[in-house]
């Protein structure tokens, strides 16, 4: 699942969901399980991933009902109250995702970091041109002085968040 940030989560179900014992049906998909999806966390993703499971079982309901029957709802529940389960469910996976200090976006430090947000590094300011050099050499090339970013960018960041400085 990539949540609005777009980092990729695994919701783990078993661990996440409660579902009553004294329901009149069960769901189908039984057991422990997780599965990611791309794009927004919300019901209909939700239930595009789910339905990949239900799927793989031999079910006397629809996907509709057993979807309310693994949120810990009844068969018959209303949209809205699928809606805040899976909303709880999208909550507690953010929650629970791995977080990394933004110091390792850049690699430079915790002042930097501080004086970054504060506008005062050449990050801030630093512009590739051709213009300074008597050459005609590109100078203050920010894919050679960021590369750090980019290195984050295709490691870390696609599995973790970064929290604030």
């Amino acid at each position: 699942m990539k949540l609005l940030t777009g980092l990729p989560v695994t919701l783990s179900l078993a661990t996440i969901l409660q579902v009553g014992s004294a329901q009149e049906q069960t769901a189908c998909v039984v057991g422990g399980f997780s599965f990611e999806f791309d794009g927004k966390c919300d019901e209909v993703n939700f239930r595009g991933s789910y339905e990949n499971l239900y799927n793989e079982t031999i079910c006397g309901h629809s996907l509709e009902e057993d979807v309310r029957l693994i949120l810990g709802l009844s068969a018959s529940a209303a949209n809205d109250e699928v809606k805040a389960a899976v909303r709880e469910i999208c909550k507690i996976s953010w929650d629970d995702a791995e977080k990394v200090p933004f110091r390792y976006t850049h690699m430079k430090g915790d002042q930097f970091s501080q004086l970054y947000y504060n506008g005062g590094t050449y990050w801030n300011e630093e512009v590739e041109t051709n213009l300074e050099s008597e050459t005609g050499d590109a100078t203050n090339i920010l894919r050679r002085d960021a590369s750090n970013v980019r290195q984050f960018y295709d490691s870390l960041s696609r599995n973790a968040h970064v929290e604030w400085p």
